[in-house]
């Protein structure tokens, strides 16, 4: 095989990117414009944020199957508690987070059901396709219990208590 072959070979996938790129930006003048880059770029962050994550599992041999369940369940607590806050009905009271608050709770609630896939892997020597396959299903339904199977299509959040989202960021 030579050079030039091998190169071809390896960057298979970078020419492959280059072709669509090119095609879709001859099909549409709008495809390369920085509104539509910034889009794309907005829609795939949460699927590059999980990849990133399940690269380093899959080095360990490992698998999670949960990882989108556990992220659809995370967004809809987040959603919960910019939208309505943290009910506390004994008290009489709703607790309104500031948005930092609310990314790190959501963050620990992620981290917590990580820590319960871990440790049944571990505890009870279940192999990691199982455990995350059963967790996938207790993420999807504790997040249709928590949103009742509604959406959140507009999260407004509250002014007063720091919870309205990113400006700088378009959220």
């Amino acid at each position: 095989m030579t050079d030039v072959q091998q190169l071809l070979l390896q960057a298979r996938a970078y020419i492959a990117l280059v072709v669509v790129i090119a095609v879709f930006s001859f099909l549409s003048e709008a495809f390369l414009t920085p509104a539509n880059i910034i889009i794309v770029a907005s829609q795939v962050a949460i699927n590059a944020i999980l990849g990133i994550g399940m690269t380093f599992v899959i080095l360990t041999a490992g698998i999670d199957l949960s990882v989108g369940s556990v992220a659809g369940l995370i967004a809809m607590i987040a959603g919960g508690l910019i939208n309505e806050g943290l009910v506390l009905p004994m008290f009489g009271v709703i607790v309104y987070f500031h948005v930092w608050a609310v990314i790190l709770i959501s963050l620990a609630c992620g981290a917590l059901v990580g820590a319960v896939n871990g440790f049944i892997i571990t505890r009870f020597n279940v192999t990691p396709f199982i455990a995350t396959l059963g967790m996938l299903y207790v993420a999807r339904g504790l997040a249709l219990l928590r949103s009742d199977g509604n959406t959140y299509p507009n999260l407004v959040g509250k002014p007063e208590f720091g919870n309205e989202g990113f400006p700088a960021l378009g959220s």
